[in-house]
Order: C-alpha cells, then sequence, then structure tokens
C-alpha cells in the first residue's frame, strides 16, 4: 500500500544526461520518470517502474544491447496490467530510436557497436601434468644446473595457450613450483585423483629427460604397455613435437609408469629433451622453442581426439 517516491535518483541522472548533450535519449527518460510513478504502488505494479528505473535507463545508456529485432515485449516481462501497455509502447519508442541512431552512423560510416558473440563450449578437456614439484625438483641441467620441475611447469602452461588456441580446455595438476603433497605416494594419488575426475579425452605428463651418455637428445613419448589408444595418442602427440621442431620423427616407447598407469583416460608422458645434453639444456630454456613444441603437442592432440572421435578429415 506503499507508493513509490514521484522522483528517483535516475531522473536526475536523466536531467544530467540531457544537459550534457543526449537531447532525445534524455528527455524521452525525464519524460518515463514524470509519468510512469504516478499512482503506481509497489505491491500492485512496482514491475512497471522496476522496467524504467532501472532497465530501460541502462538500455538507453547501453543501446548496443537491444537487437535490431528485439521484439519490445521481452523487454516488458516484469510489467502488470494496464501499465505494460505504457510500458510496450515507451519500449518501442526506444527501440525505434535506436535503430534511428544505428542508421545514422551507417550512413555515415561510423562504426557501431555490435552485439558479443557467445562463447562457443571447449571441444574437449585435456589434463596436464606437470612432472614433479617441490620438494622433489625432478632432474637437473648438467652444465646450467636447472630444476627439471620448473621447466616442466613452464612447458604445462605454455600448452595450455595452446590448447586455449584450439578451443581446448585444460586442467594442470599443480600451477606453482610445489608438488601436490611432500610425500611422493600421496602426491601421485591426488595427481591420479584430477586426472580421473576431470572428464578428460585425454592426459599428457611432462618431463624432461637425462641420460648417462651426454650425446642423446631430442624429445620421446612413453605410453602405458598394451594400451592401444595410449601408443596412438604419444604417437600422434610426438610426431607434432617433432614436426614442429624439426627433429627425425622417433617411435613411441611402451612403458609402465604411475600417470599412465593410472589414468583413465588415453595418456602418455612426454619427454622433451634431454637436460643431460647441452645443446638440448639450453634449447629447453629458450621460449620460442618451447612455444613451437608446445603448438605441435596440441596439435597432435587434437589429430588424436577428432580420430578417436571419428571427425578426421
Amino acid at each position: 500500500s506503499n507508493t513509490r517516491p514521484f522522483l528517483s535518483n535516475n531522473f536526475l541522472f536523466a536531467v544530467v544526461f540531457y544537459l550534457a548533450g543526449s537531447t532525445v535519449i534524455g528527455l524521452l527518460e525525464i519524460v518515463f520518470m514524470l509519468l510512469l510513478p504516478i499512482g503506481v504502488r509497489v505491491g500492485e505494479s512496482g514491475g512497471l517502474h522496476l522496467v524504467f528505473d532501472s532497465m530501460l535507463l541502462d538500455l538507453l545508456k547501453h543501446p548496443e544491447l537491444i537487437g535490431s529485432n528485439q521484439d519490445p515485449a521481452v523487454l516488458t516481462q516484469m510489467s502488470l496490467g494496464v501499465g505494460s501497455v505504457i510500458v510496450d509502447l515507451a519500449a518501442g519508442m526506444v527501440l525505434l530510436f535506436v535503430q534511428k541512431e544505428r542508421a545514422a552512423a551507417n550512413a555515415a560510416g561510423e562504426p557501431t557497436a555490435e552485439p558479443i558473440a557467445p562463447t562457443p563450449a571447449p571441444r574437449f578437456t585435456v589434463v596436464i601434468d606437470p612432472g614433479h614439484g617441490q620438494p622433489d625438483g625432478g632432474a637437473t641441467g648438467m652444465d646450467t644446473g636447472i630444476a627439471e620441475e620448473g621447466i616442466n611447469l613452464n612447458y604445462a602452461t605454455a600448452l595450455r595457450d595452446e590448447l586455449s588456441a584450439l578451443n581446448i580446455a585444460a586442467v594442470l595438476t599443480r600451477e606453482d613450483e610445489n608438488a601436490l603433497n611432500a610425500d611422493k605416494k600421496k602426491d601421485m594419488a591426488a595427481r591420479r585423483d584430477i586426472i580421473n575426475s576431470a572428464g578428460a579425452a585425454a592426459v599428457i605428463s611432462i618431463h624432461m629427460n637425462k641420460f648417462g651418455d651426454r650425446s642423446v637428445s631430442g624429445p620421446m613419448a612413453f605410453y602405458m604397455k598394451g594400451s592401444v589408444e595410449g601408443e596412438k595418442l604419444a604417437k600422434c602427440v610426438l610426431d607434432g613435437v617433432c614436426g614442429a621442431i624439426g627433429r627425425p620423427l622417433r617411435h613411441v616407447n611402451p612403458g609402465d609408469y604411475y600417470i599412465i598407469k593410472n589414468s583413465e583416460p588415453p595418456s602418455v608422458i612426454l619427454e622433451c629433451g634431454f637436460l643431460s645434453n647441452a645443446n638440448d639444456e639450453a634449447l629447453l630454456q629458450n621460449e620460442e622453442h618451447m612455444r613451437a613444441m608446445m603448438k605441435g603437442a596440441a596439435e597432435g592432440i587434437l589429430k588424436y581426439v577428432e580420430a578417436a572421435e571419428g571427425k578426421s578429415q
């Protein structure tokens, strides 16, 4: 039974808007604010005032939010009773004004704001596992002493960026220098849980290699022994990586490591290079090399998943 105040803060804003130079919009808003609140009771048709006290003012300030074919009735869903007729007419006036403004801007060659397109849903999800993490630093560079865990994380985040560019979602098992648990067994179990709860189409664990013979170099890939899909994924990833950095293609290798053994989705361990090889150690710390390698890995993952889903051309 309480009647809403005759004027509102938005009415004062409309006056300022009018004085500032937006004559037509300001006049419309002043008319609406003077006309509509009279006799409107909150308990009976409060929606009528609400439409013009908030939503309509926003539309006047941001006309790009109104589509050129928008039905005015859509703007007045909150109005009640006889007031809906007034609101529909008023909304129609706003739409007409906006459309005329757009037409004038187009005729003058001025850019007009376009509605923002909805973000498409990701194609699928990939889990990226940056190996190791403090207190387990992994392998160390023979020449620079750099710890593997930091390089793994850099490559994992670069791969996430490349997957995102392909509209593929990515989940990292760790996002800083620390392992998920100081206890190695608990750390690996936590990674397994993330991997198997992410609804992923594929899993890739990022590592750097080390070997006694310092002449050995280049990327390698491991899949779970006996996993047909794991082998296909590993081949697509390694072929993509080798092609991206100009390395000869290599055979993928079967293995029995914890991550690939306990991952429900197809999984691969990508050893990006050897920290025991002087040339690899330098390349693995090069930004351009890293980006190229992870772009190849992302394209390899996409190739595998599309083939697995029957989408390859």
